[in-house]
């Protein structure tokens, strides 16, 4: 679903964790958040990875699922899905 998400709304009264699939070129969050420093992945040379960030403004946390292209993200959602 593509929906509006006011991200700056998020990190003060954040009311749950995020799940971000797609690297930044795919989504905007999460091309905001590796702007911020938040993110310590490569993700324009991943092969396909998860990252878990704890708590970055205080209270809710953000999982990034993604790699260097659409072939790649599809591994790191399939990892972390043989890892539940």
């Amino acid at each position: 679903m593509d929906i509006e998400f006011d991200f700056a709304n998020w990190k003060v009264m954040c009311d749950y964790n995020l799940l971000l699939v797609g690297g930044p070129v795919a989504n905007t969050i999460v091309k905001r958040a590796i702007d911020e420093g938040l993110s310590a992945v490569d993700w324009a040379t991943s092969p396909g990875e998860w990252e878990y960030i704890v708590a970055p403004y205080g209270a809710c946390d953000i999982l990034i699922i993604a790699g260097m292209d659409r072939t790649a993200t599809l591994a790191a959602v399939e990892l972390l899905i043989d890892q539940l």
